[in-house]
């Protein structure tokens, strides 16, 4: 019974050490997983703040293009005027030599 008693407190001694252990691991365990959902957070807000950038700087490129193509549309209206008047100026100096303008 002693001997009994002395095997049970060794057992349960065991059993509290390895409990510790197992606690101590989960402990990092949990905390190396704490320390992924914290980066997996930050991950996932600078995915959303790009998101964002990149729907602005869309937006903006597109309005840029859209510029541009006003741009080339008013400069082509431009050249179609020079043109015109450019044979204007030759159709009138073609028909009155001397008269220079």
């Amino acid at each position: 019974t002693e001997a009994q008693l002395g095997e049970l407190k060794r057992h349960l001694e065991g059993d509290s050490l390895d409990a510790k252990r197992e606690r101590a691991r989960v402990e990092k365990h949990q905390l190396e997983l704490d320390r992924l959902g914290a980066t997996l957070k930050q991950v996932e807000a600078y995915n959303e703040d790009m998101k964002g950038e990149i729907a602005v700087t869309r937006r903006a490129a597109y309005a840029a293009e859209s510029h541009v193509q006003k741009l080339e549309r008013e400069k082509m209206e431009q050249d179609l005027r020079i043109d015109a008047v450019q044979e204007n100026i030759k159709v009138g100096e073609g028909g009155r030599p001397g008269h220079a303008r």
